[in-house]
């Protein structure tokens, strides 16, 4: 059996203060993620966690600064972390640097030798691509229009080719599929994605019946769709109560997911915003 944790917009480098004046969904408390990440690492133990997948907005701007919190955080855990960037992590004020090279070159523990890159086990492979926002190639000003390059297309085809006996995952950090409007509180900003996006999606389901998920955050909250026996599963931010992450289990060509609140974990206090609880889910956006 395979076991792994999904986490998602931890943005990291923001205040208690600063995240709750960008972010109006769950009170975040990004000082305490140390408490968090401790919490986390207990659940790996108790759990027999393999490693974490992070499906983006680690940071919520690329400094130095942030990396090297984000490495002294992620040094709390006993598993490899696998990241994909998401559109704060590929945000940058001065836009003069590389940032894909930056990220490759300074962490190069969260990837495998490239930001697209697979991790391919006896129970499945996990292809991770970082979607691209806008005209921009790993980079984010402020444009929310998701996509892949060809050659990122060309890269995931290739890899859903190979091993089809295995179960196949996506992770991405855009939301990669129409959802139904009872998912989403009055007045959410889902960052709903172009037809072309979800056509994408809806081509390479049909194409490689063995893609079972396609996993990703951005949205900030729990979501969970079934398309033709393809899951698309949604993260909510860590960093906000209750403090969500998910757990997948893969055995016999199966795969399984709960989403576990870590709230009951950690000794520090919190509030609850109980007019946001559609950031949650329904019972079915938290299992699988």
């Amino acid at each position: 059996m395979l076991k792994f944790a999904q986490i998602s917009d931890t943005h990291i480098g923001l205040s208690n203060k600063t995240y709750n004046q960008a972010f109006h969904l769950q009170s975040g408390y990004p000082d305490q993620l140390p408490q968090l990440f401790f919490a986390l690492e207990e659940l790996i133990q108790r759990e027999g966690i393999q490693f974490i997948l992070h499906t983006g907005d680690v940071v919520h701007e690329y400094s130095p600064e942030a990396l090297r919190q984000m490495q002294e955080l992620f040094s709390i855990y006993s598993v490899p972390v696998y990241l994909c960037l998401g559109n704060h992590d590929l945000s940058e004020p001065k836009q003069i640097v590389d940032l894909k090279n930056v990220w490759t070159n300074s962490a190069p523990e969260l990837f495998k030798g490239d930001v697209d890159f697979s991790l391919n086990f006896d129970e499945c492979s996990i292809h991770v691509l970082p979607n691209q926002w806008g005209a921009d190639v790993y980079r984010w000003t402020d444009d929310q229009t998701a996509s892949f390059t060809d050659a990122q297309k060309k890269l995931l085809e290739q890899g859903l080719s190979e091993n089809t006996d295995r179960l196949h995952i996506i992770a991405t950090h855009a939301l990669a599929t129409e959802i139904d409007s009872h998912q989403a509180g009055e007045g959410a900003h889902l960052h709903v994605p172009t037809q072309a996006f979800v056509d994408y999606f809806t081509d390479i389901k049909r194409r490689f019946p063995h893609l079972q998920a396609v996993v990703f955050g951005h949205t900030h909250m729990n979501i969970h769709t079934e398309q033709d026996g393809c899951h698309f599963v949604g993260a909510s931010s860590f960093t906000e109560a209750p403090f969500d992450c998910k757990v997948y289990a893969i055995a016999d060509n199966k795969l399984s997911m709960q989403t576990i609140a870590m709230g009951e974990l950690i000794d520090f206090n919190w509030g609850y915003n109980f007019g946001a609880t559609y950031v949650q889910g329904r019972g079915c956006d938290r299992v699988l």
